[in-house]
């Protein structure tokens, strides 16, 4: 989802088709989404993430699911 889309929307959406992951552009990642995203039983994950120190950040932060050019960087880090 792009960043500025609103949230909370996004959440009622997601539980009510039993979305398993919610999937935001980096930009818009925070950790109050996150949290949110997991306390409903989802995973969260974050796109499009090139960069080897964004990607431990957000592995840090609780995303688990990643699009990225560089699959490789991030296959360093679990």
């Amino acid at each position: 989802r792009p960043p500025h889309t609103d949230f909370e929307t996004d959440l009622l959406i997601a539980r009510k088709f039993g979305f398993e992951t919610l999937m935001y552009e980096w930009q818009g990642i925070t950790q109050y989404k996150i949290d949110k995203v997991i306390a409903e039983g989802m995973r969260f994950g974050a796109c499009v993430i090139n960069e080897q120190k964004a990607m431990k950040n957000f592995l840090t932060m609780g995303v688990r699911h990643f699009y990225t050019d560089y699959p490789e960087l991030l296959l360093k880090l679990i």
